[in-house]
Order: structure tokens, then sequence, then C-alpha cells
């Protein structure tokens, strides 16, 4: 079985930047990079888990809380 070769947990270091319009629109960029091995019997290479993600969202509704002015 490979899975048996792979290590179960990681931790992660992430970083990421985000924006929000008036109109609603989201966008996102983040990037999250392994801490640790993923492979439990590779000390050369030491290989770890690298994501770059892109995110676009839209707002449907806004919360009341967010949105209440204050006094």
């Amino acid at each position: 079985d490979v899975t048996e070769d792979f290590n179960r947990m990681d931790i992660d270091i992430v970083l990421g930047l985000g924006v929000g319009t008036p109109s609603g629109w989201d966008f996102s960029l983040r990037y999250t990079s392994g801490m640790t091995n993923v492979l439990k019997d590779d000390d050369v290479f030491f290989p770890t888990n690298r994501v770059y993600s892109i995110s676009i969202g839209h707002r449907i509704r806004k919360l009341g809380i967010l949105t209440r002015k204050r006094r």
C-alpha cells in the first residue's frame, strides 16, 4: 500500500492577501508551504507540500452585524 510511505499530518505556513469591493466581489491570493516532510523515509530531498490558490467570490447577503451603523 503506497499510503504507508506518506506522513498523515503536515504543519504549514500560510501567506495570503485579499480584497473586497463595495459591489460585493472578493478576491484573494494564498500561498501555503509545508514545513514537514511528505515522505516518511526520505531525508535527502525533503519533499514538502506547496500550494498556490486564487479565490474569487461574490457576497450574496451582508450580515446585519457588519452593516449596522454605530451611534
